[in-house]
C-alpha cells in the first residue's frame, strides 16, 4: 500500500477509460454521501485489500494482498422490461453495465508499482444505492516491500586497485 501503486492505478483507469468521471480512494463515499465530497459517475473508487506479509531476510517483506476496485455508474435508464423494446434502445438503456467491464479491461494484468500483475479473484455487484449501482472487482497481486531493506544505504562500487603483496602458494 503506497502512494505510487495508487497514482500508478488513477493513470491506468484515466488512460484506459476515458468514460471516467472521477477516481479517489475508497473511504464508504457511498455508504456516507453526506459525509464526503460527491462523486461525478460514472467513477472509481481504489481500496487497499489486506497483505500477509512473510520475511525474505535482510529487512525485505513480500505478501499477497490487492485491490478492490469500485466501479460507480448512475442509472436512471429503463430497464424493465428491456426484450419488449428495439434492440437498440436497449443498448442505450443498458450502456451503464459496460462501465466496469472496461474498468477490468483496463486494470487486468497491469502491476502498478511494487506490485505484481493484477489477476481478478472475484466480482460482487452491489444495487442498494437508488439509482446508482456499485459493481466491486477484486484483484490480487503480490506485493514487496524494500523499505526496511539492511543494505539500501551501502554503495556497490567495483574494487579498481587492490594491491598484491605475496604471489599465492599452490
Amino acid at each position: 500500500m503506497n502512494q505510487q501503486s495508487y497514482i500508478d492505478l488513477a493513470k491506468r483507469i484515466r488512460a484506459k477509460v476515458p468514460a471516467c468521471n472521477s477516481i479517489d480512494i475508497f473511504n464508504n463515499q457511498y455508504d456516507e454521501p453526506n459525509q464526503h465530497q460527491p462523486l461525478r459517475t460514472p467513477g472509481v473508487l481504489i481500496e487497499w485489500l489486506p497483505t500477509e506479509w512473510m520475511d525474505s531476510g535482510s529487512g525485505v517483506q513480500e505478501g499477497t494482498g490487492g485491490f478492490r476496485i469500485h466501479c460507480l455508474v448512475q442509472s436512471i435508464a429503463n430497464t424493465q422490461n428491456i426484450d419488449k423494446v428495439s434492440d437498440n434502445q436497449a443498448a442505450i438503456n443498458l450502456q451503464h453495465l459496460n462501465f466496469h467491464s472496461d474498468v477490468h479491461g483496463a486494470l487486468n494484468g497491469f502491476a502498478p508499482s511494487n506490485y505484481s500483475p493484477l489477476q481478478r479473484v472475484r466480482t460482487v455487484p452491489d444495487h442498494r444505492y437508488n439509482s446508482i449501482i456499485v459493481i466491486v472487482h477484486e484483484y490480487s497481486a503480490n506485493e514487496r516491500d524494500e523499505s526496511g531493506y539492511a543494505y539500501k544505504d551501502h554503495v556497490l562500487a567495483p574494487v579498481t586497485d587492490f594491491p598484491i603483496t605475496k604471489d599465492l602458494e599452490q
